[in-house]
């Protein structure tokens, strides 16, 4: 899989975001029924696919679920709880929902809004984890 993007991808430039919302597009678009539920994970996280199957069973995939570890430090100045970039997970249901978001004209080319990272807004930097909980309350 290879993406085209706006923002300079490095280290030092950090445009997570921008990474992390055109996969989740991607996936939306061309693999939403390939599976009950996706998953970012970073590549120095445990991620266990035959326990969560045992936890996953109790889910219908076509409701909106959103898991993984819960942080609530923004709740009380921004009202955003979100879940650790590092592992999370979204089914079908939220995938199927949160997907065509990104490919709105508010979305993609709203400049004002892009110089905060509380909108669920194309921008540069990182915070992706937070914006995906925006985006999902979206």
């Amino acid at each position: 899989l290879k993406l085209k993007f706006d923002h300079a991808q490095s280290t030092k430039d950090r445009n997570i975001w921008e990474k992390v919302w055109k996969m989740w597009y991607h996936i939306g678009k061309h693999h939403l029924y390939d599976g009950g539920f996706f998953f970012k994970i970073d590549d120095d996280s445990f991620f266990s696919a035959i326990n969560f199957r045992g936890f996953g069973q109790f889910y219908n995939p076509d409701k909106t679920w959103y898991f993984g570890h819960t942080l609530m430090h923004t709740w009380s100045y921004k009202n955003v709880v979100f879940n650790s970039g590092t592992c999370y997970g979204i089914s079908r249901g939220s995938l199927r929902a949160v997907y065509p978001i990104f490919e709105t004209h508010q979305f993609l080319n709203d400049p004002q809004r892009a110089r905060s990272k509380n909108f669920c807004v194309h921008r540069s930097g990182d915070q992706e984890d937070p914006t995906m909980a925006i985006c999902l309350r979206s």
